[in-house]
């Protein structure tokens, strides 16, 4: 069972860029993707586990909307997700965290 007892986890982001994404193909559903990178606001902070500074990691804002097989409600669904640093020969991405979130139509 989750103990929801403990404090909700707030973090105020802020956006450093957008861009619109509108996928108009007649045979498919209209799909509008508001892309955005974000970071924490400044003079706050999140301690990691990874001992990385979260203030340094980079953040993307992933706005969609969930189309007509989405939701029918009106609350957003959403999620945060972490990726870790991979340093390989053949790739190399530094750790990152993309906030998700579906938008009904």
């Amino acid at each position: 069972m989750t103990d929801w007892l403990d404090p909700p986890i707030i973090l105020n982001l802020v956006p450093t860029s957008f861009r619109l994404y509108v996928n108009a193909d007649k045979d498919d559903h209209e799909e509008i993707v508001l892309l955005g990178e974000i970071k924490l606001k400044g003079r706050e902070s999140v301690k990691l586990t990874t001992d990385e500074d979260f203030e340094k990691l980079e953040g993307i804002l992933r706005l969609v909307d969930s189309g007509p097989e989405g939701p029918k409600d009106d609350k957003p669904i959403g999620w945060l997700t972490y990726c870790e640093k991979l340093e390989t020969i053949d790739a190399y991405h530094a750790a990152s965290y993309t906030l998700h979130v579906k938008i009904p139509s």
